[in-house]
């Protein structure tokens, strides 16, 4: 039975960018506790950070009919550190931080942002490979993700009420998003040329044969061949 997963979420309505901060350090004070001490390090720690422009937020509704969400955080470039703070800035801009409660300081990239979608693409790999018993050990070890609730939707009026799954936060989201896809039977594939992850079948109307993301990509593969 096909369940109807949903996601409330928000973004800044001003988007995001980026800032490089530098490493700071302060020091330890006197009778301090570990705990403090190194949430103070954490939060003075230098590298690449998203921000938000202001403090609103703009509420938004996405469901499982819609686009998914999985595929483009499963494509973002995390091993070229330029197309990976351009994905980065640009997943965030359109769907918002992957976490409900994102520090004031902004979402630190290398801790925050880049393991998950190592996460996600490393299991979309064990799934395009059909490598089950793998996928399920992984799912396992990450059930702290794809938290849900259970709630009825409003339809119109005189029909029934439709069960929904109410997503935490959009990482549990695009998890939920992933699985139930899987479910389905759909067949999630990487692109062979950039990578770019593809979710095809009769659920998405795109051939499930399909190995490549774009005319563009096909064209460019076809003359890699002919070089070589």
């Amino acid at each position: 039975m096909a369940v109807t997963i949903r996601l409330s979420w928000e973004k800044d309505p001003e988007g995001y960018e980026v800032e490089e901060r530098p490493d700071r350090s302060l020091p330890e004070e006197p009778g301090e506790s570990l705990l403090s001490a190194a949430s103070k390090r954490f939060d003075l720690e230098g590298g690449t950070y998203v921000v938000s422009r202001s403090k609103e937020r703009q509420p938004y509704w996405h469901d499982i009919d819609k686009p998914h969400i999985f595929t483009k955080f499963a494509s973002i470039r995390i091993e070229n550190d330029a197309h990976a703070k351009e994905d980065s800035i640009a997943f965030i801009e359109a769907w918002g931080f992957l976490r409900r409660h994102t520090p004031i300081r902004g979402c630190r990239l290398k801790d925050e942002f880049y393991p998950w979608v190592a996460h996600f693409k490393r299991i979309i790999g064990l799934i395009e490979d059909k490598h089950w018993k793998d996928v399920s050990q992984y799912i396992e070890a990450f059930g702290n993700i794809g938290k849900c609730s259970v709630a009825f939707a409003r339809k119109p009026q005189g029909s029934s009420p439709l069960l929904t799954f109410q997503a935490e936060d959009l990482l549990d989201y695009m998890w939920l998003e992933m699985m139930q896809e899987v479910g389905h039977g759909t067949k999630i594939r990487r692109c062979v040329r950039c990578g770019k992850v593809m979710s095809l079948g009769s659920e998405t109307n795109q051939n499930a044969k399909r190995t490549y993301c774009s005319n563009s990509c096909r064209t460019a593969a076809y003359r890699a061949r002919k070089v070589k």
